[in-house]
């Protein structure tokens, strides 16, 4: 980042003549808001496109960019990124950067306004220059609008005093004299984030998880009265009275299994998304091309890597298995399911002899 920062000086300084405002606007969006995001390295069911949108400069529209080099940027590690963070959304834009977020608010464009390749992979789109192609995580299943700040339950009070950073990640600037924790309850709501916390008595923080070595305490360390509500109890000194909505959260974080195939099942098109950290060639799948291998793809119901060939007979499926970029691999299209064992030869019946034998009767 260090050549964008004087990148962006020089640009600040030629541009001073247009005004203070073009300024302040440039210094934002050159100073995103980088997170060094924990990369999902494990099997995910991949991401769905969302579509290309807009976004202007000054906040973006996902505001919270990967540290990934943007000169090798694909869509895959960035949406790796993204499912690390614990976010919905993954979008791409300049050909190289990529943003997380849990809202998506601004314009749908057209398609063809997200036409610049990606710098990993030129067989990929990467938005363009205040265009965004975004991906979306499926695993979430209820979209924000159906969310309310009752859905949001007390799990307890943890610890927000390690030096590694804070326990939620994101502050958020709440009227300290009227303070509630309904107040902080619907501003994490609004941005998406399905943990919520409230500290000091006045002070309103969210995230995708409890991070940083935060630790349960006894419920007596969060015993401070909210500055607007005497009622409520907001928290304490380095204590965060947390509060989480499941029905917000995604159903597969990273390290779950993704879905598997029933035991027996009849022909299907599926693949299985492994993020960006070995790479293999696939046939069949719908979503990610690492830089370094070719596929085709098909639909994005994702099961895990299947069984080696079974010497015995077997059905197939048609799927697919993803691999992301750093070792090469070959995967085959077919999932094999040895046939049930043959049923045990039943003994034959000894007839029993007539009292008198018929003419056609022979023993």
């Amino acid at each position: 980042m260090a050549w964008k920062q004087t990148a962006a000086v020089a640009a600040i300084a030629s541009l001073a003549q247009l005004g203070q405002a073009n300024v302040i606007q440039l210094q934002e969006r050159e100073a995103s808001n980088i997170v060094q995001l924990p990369r999902c390295d494990k099997p995910f069911t991949p991401w769905v496109y969302q579509g290309c949108y807009s976004d202007p400069a000054g906040p973006h529209t996902l505001p919270y960019r990967s540290p990934s080099s943007s000169d090798s940027m694909t869509q895959e590690i960035c949406i790796a990124d993204c499912k690390g963070g614990g976010y919905r959304y993954a979008g791409l834009e300049f050909g190289g950067e990529c943003y997380c977020g849990d809202a998506l608010t601004t314009q749908k464009l057209s398609e063809s306004s997200c036409n610049m390749p990606c710098n990993g992979n030129k067989k990929e789109l990467c938005g363009s220059g205040n265009v965004i192609s975004v991906f979306r995580d499926p695993t979430f299943q209820v979209p924000l609008e159906q969310g309310s700040i009752s859905d949001y339950k007390h799990i307890g009070c943890y610890s927000d005093n390690n030096s590694q950073g804070r326990a939620l990640s994101e502050p958020k600037d709440i009227d300290q004299g009227s303070f509630t924790i309904e107040k902080c309850l619907a501003a994490c709501l609004e941005a998406g984030w399905y943990y919520a916390g409230m500290e000091f008595a006045q002070e309103c923080y969210c995230g995708n998880g409890v991070f940083n070595g935060g630790q349960r305490l006894s419920d007596s360390s969060c015993n401070m009265p909210c500055n607007g509500d005497k009622s409520e109890n907001c928290g304490g000194s380095g204590a965060l009275n947390v509060y989480y909505a499941a029905k917000l959260d995604t159903t597969e974080h990273c390290g779950d299994a993704p879905p598997k195939p029933s035991p027996t099942y009849k022909t299907t098109s599926s693949s299985v998304y492994y993020p960006p950290s070995s790479t293999k060639t696939t046939s069949t799948s719908s979503v990610y091309y690492p830089p370094s291998s070719t596929k085709t793809t098909s639909s994005s119901v994702y099961y895990p890597p299947p069984p080696p060939p079974s010497p015995t007979s077997y059905k197939t499926t048609s799927s697919s298995v993803y691999y992301p970029p750093s070792s090469t691999h070959t995967t085959s299209s077919s999932v094999y399911v040895p046939p049930p064992p043959p049923p045990p030869p039943s003994p034959t019946p000894t007839p029993a002899i007539p009292k008198s034998c018929p003419a056609n009767y022979y023993r």
